[in-house]
């Protein structure tokens, strides 16, 4: 008879860490994806530093492009990038999409002598997104602008971005 009565709440008990089960599941928590110089994009983008296997930073600002999605952070290790990056991710209110440097490290996205990208019209750093934070960055040399943001809710801070042959920084969008 004692038993009995607690049966009713056990299954209570149970259905419901089933349900919050689920709901953990489908939160998708954030990520901290790294880049660096020494990185490689077959690695998975979750250390700041080779670990082993494919644990270790990628190589290129556009495969972190690729993996970003709401309230992820990219973080990129100190050193000369040269290449340009389209970002199209969205994020979100509650989940900005960041891109800083990493750790106080000096970040620096290089058009090679003006060289890239290879069209006036084209951007070293691209974002096409909404919920964008930016921040840290040197931009500079670009073959077009150095950095260019459509998107709305966006923010760029402490972004130095010079000797392009576009604009340094532009941006349209709601704010």
């Amino acid at each position: 008879p004692f038993s009995s009565i607690f049966r009713p709440k056990r299954i209570l008990f149970i259905a419901l860490l089933v349900v919050c089960a689920m709901e953990l599941s489908s939160l998708g928590l954030a990520t901290t994806f790294y880049v660096a110089t020494s990185g490689n994009d077959s690695y998975d983008g979750l250390a700041p530093a080779y670990a082993s296997g494919s644990n270790g930073p990628f190589r290129t600002l556009q495969r972190a492009a690729y993996a970003v999605k709401p309230g992820d952070t990219v973080q990129i290790r100190g050193g000369i990038y040269q290449a340009y990056s389209s970002w199209t991710a969205d994020g979100t209110e509650s989940g900005p999409i960041t891109i800083t440097n990493y750790s106080g490290e000096v970040v620096a996205i290089d058009g090679n002598k003006n060289t890239l990208p290879a069209k006036q019209d084209d951007v070293l750093l691209q974002i096409y997104g909404d919920w964008y934070k930016v921040s840290n960055l040197e931009v500079r040399y670009s073959g077009g602008s150095g950095v260019a943001v459509h998107g709305a809710h966006c923010t760029v801070d402490n972004i130095t971005s010079h000797h392009n042959w576009g604009s340094g920084i532009y941006m349209t969008g709601w704010y």
